[in-house]
């Protein structure tokens, strides 16, 4: 722990010396060309670089400064295009001295949640506000890295679309969509149905749950 800790306090404090947004990104990239923005929580230890490798293993075990650490670093995954599409997919390690996403936990509490903390992510040139509108935590059987999920991007950007794509409330034209590790294109209505009794729980926005549920 003391070894990622002293990572990120050094890159900390290269980060609070510059105070102009497009200096601090020009200097943070000097020293990781993979380095893509600054991610911050309200009322959470969680202020860290994000960086983006050709690949989701390489920043798993290996730090800012591109040297081996077990406890890896905070990551956009690779398929992402945050310029573009202002979404992104973050991955970073549950620490058990409570560092890097570990408190993300904080938000399963209803009282924090309903604090509107806020979820700030600074590029080259912009700041960037999100609200967090949903949390989920997946079982531990169902992903090694006992992760949670906090899905966030711009209005319009498609979040619903996908929770409903994923609930299998609608359809996707193009990709593939797993379940317990089968491919689902040959999914009826009644196979989703199934499917959202065993292991789906929703709650609409517009609360339209007679046409949606009941038959």
């Amino acid at each position: 722990y003391k070894k990622a800790d002293n990572v990120y306090k050094d890159v900390k404090k290269i980060s609070q010396s510059v105070k102009d947004t497009t200096d601090k990104y020009k200097e943070l990239h000097t020293i990781n060309t993979d380095y893509r923005f600054w991610i911050t929580v309200d009322n959470t230890n969680i202020d860290y670089p994000v960086v983006q490798g050709t690949n989701n293993d390489y920043y798993l075990n290996h730090d800012f400064n591109k040297n081996y650490l077990s406890s890896g670093s905070i990551f956009m995954d690779y398929r992402n295009n945050f310029e573009e599409s202002k979404s992104a997919t973050i991955y970073g390690h549950h620490m058990r001295n409570k560092t890097m996403f570990a408190q993300l936990t904080k938000f399963k509490d209803k009282d924090f949640f309903n604090q509107n903390n806020l979820i700030k992510i600074e590029d080259e040139n912009n700041t960037y506000t999100y609200e967090v509108f949903s949390v989920y935590q997946i079982k531990k059987e169902n992903n090694r890295n006992n992760a949670n999920m906090i899905i966030l991007g711009a209005s319009g950007s498609g979040k619903s679309t996908l929770l409903n794509v994923i609930s299998g409330l609608d359809s996707y034209e193009e990709g593939e969509m797993y379940i317990n590790g089968e491919e689902t294109s040959h999914y009826g209505e009644s196979d989703f149905e199934e499917y959202r009794k065993k292991y789906v729980s929703n709650i609409f926005q517009n609360f339209n749950l007679v046409n949606n549920i009941l038959k």
